[in-house]
């Protein structure tokens, strides 16, 4: 278990490293900077599980908006939105919505949930494929207008080990989300109703504690 969850989070946070380098120049953009700096931390985190040992950096909490959030991943799949051509889009409300956190337990979260959502409008071949960020009733909700969750597997969804991927998924990415959240005191699960449901596909809920719009 601690080998595979370490393999898909290096994974992760080494693309998140790679992302950030590649887009250095002589004018270091701060987003860039920001890849480096939360992606740094994340890989520190994993490997202070492997070791009794407390490496040194700071695990710092920041204030952390929606438009944050937003730029971040659109940077960070800037090559696959484009050449699929998948819609990312975002309310007003998520703009404004703000959290205080360590970016490192918040970015990969949503990283894995666009992962999933990007791998099943690919696979599913959606028409218009869509991934929409959004808020309701204080909770934040990623969606998408792929083929969604089949009712039979939603109690496994956040199971250890639990995919429908055919290929490349090791099904831990929601536990995972879900770990990482529960850390700060935050939740996520699957949207069934429909003042949730804002598109026809996957809809997943995040309560952030003390999240509030502006």
């Amino acid at each position: 278990i601690t080998g595979e969850i370490l393999g898909h989070e290096l994974n992760s946070y080494d693309q998140m490293i790679s992302s950030g380098l590649r887009a250095l120049d002589p004018k270091t953009s701060s987003l860039a900077q920001e890849q480096i700096r939360t992606g740094y931390e994340g890989l520190s985190r994993q490997l202070e599980f492997l070791s009794p040992l407390k490496l040194s950096g700071q695990r710092t909490s920041k204030t952390i908006s929606g438009r944050d959030i937003f730029d971040y991943l659109k940077e960070f799949f800037v090559s696959v939105l484009s050449e699929r051509e998948i819609d990312l889009d975002a309310s007003e409300e998520f703009f404004k919505y703000q959290i205080v956190e360590q970016p490192a337990r918040i970015y990969p979260v949503f990283i894995n949930l666009l992962n999933n959502s990007i791998y099943w409008l690919i696979n599913s071949r959606t028409e218009a494929p869509t991934i929409k960020l959004s808020v309701v009733d204080g909770q934040v909700v990623v969606s998408d207008n792929g083929p969604g969750i089949d009712p039979i597997d939603e109690p496994r969804l956040f199971q250890m080990f639990f995919s429908k991927k055919i290929s490349g998924g090791r099904g831990i990415g929601l536990y995972l989300c879900k770990m990482n959240l529960l850390a700060g005191g935050h939740s996520i699960r699957y949207a069934t109703s429909k003042e949730f449901a804002l598109l026809s596909g996957a809809n997943f809920v995040i309560a952030f504690k003390g999240g509030n719009i502006g």
